[in-house]
């Protein structure tokens, strides 16, 4: 058996980029910013994308620890805007 390299889809990373913006404009609960930081490390560590995969633990551990996660939430809402930013190839 033969590991096959695969690379991840840039259309469905930007689709992902695009709807944890969407969710962290409208957060309606706490229980949506734990989602955002558990969805995001997923999706991160799908394409490698280690800064991130790191930003994303860091603000589930503020929330795993009650305390407030305001400049981690902030620096996720960066990074998320950073990668949109970035044009793809269709």
């Amino acid at each position: 058996m033969v590991d096959e390299q695969i690379s991840p889809d840039e259309l469905a990373y930007h689709d992902d980029m695009n709807y944890a913006a969407e969710l962290l404009e409208n957060l309606h609960s706490d229980k949506a910013l734990d989602y955002i930081a558990h969805f995001l490390q997923g999706v991160a560590r799908s394409v490698a994308d280690v800064g991130l995969e790191q930003a994303a633990i860091a603000l589930a551990g503020k929330r795993a620890a009650g305390q407030t996660a305001t400049s981690e939430t902030a620096q996720i809402a960066g990074l998320i805007q950073q990668r949109l930013a970035t044009k793809i190839a269709i």
